[in-house]
């Protein structure tokens, strides 16, 4: 079911026991179109709650606790996909800079990772959910 005022999907979720997930439609797009996993999460949240800062892979790495490797390709990941900006080089630095449709969605998604973690990581880690959630109540034209 949707909520025309919220843009918000109810559906039962499948392949575990959960409760019913409501998470916004644009928070749904955004895991599956830009996201792959829960380092690429945890990073954007990082820079997001630093937006006036820029940080290298080393700085990211040692406030997230992952290998440098790690931090450096959800940097690249996340640059390459407009969600942060990339400048310089030795060491490159990365700021919280998203295209600027993009912000109140990672705003929602940050929301949903402080408030419902264990519901974004199944998620994330469950791939097969989040076409069907995110396509759940998108208009089509008859036979397409």
């Amino acid at each position: 079911m949707t909520n025309s005022n919220s843009g918000v999907v109810a559906v039962r979720a499948t392949g575990y026991c959960a409760p019913v997930l409501t998470l916004p439609q644009e928070v749904l797009r955004l895991i599956r179109d830009r996201l792959e996993n829960l380092e690429q999460v945890e990073v954007l949240v990082l820079l997001q709650g630093a937006s006036t800062e820029s940080f290298s892979a080393d700085d990211v790495a040692g406030r997230l606790l992952l290998e440098p490797g790690v931090a450096n390709r959800a940097l690249g990941a996340l640059a390459g996909r407009g969600l942060v900006s990339a400048e310089g080089d030795n060491p490159r630095k990365y700021r919280y800079e998203p295209e600027p449709e993009l912000a109140p969605i990672v705003d929602q998604l940050v929301h949903v990772y402080n408030t419902r973690p264990v519901t974004l990581i199944r998620l994330l880690y469950d791939r097969t959910q989040l076409g069907v959630l995110a396509d759940a109540f998108r208009l089509r034209k008859p036979g397409t």
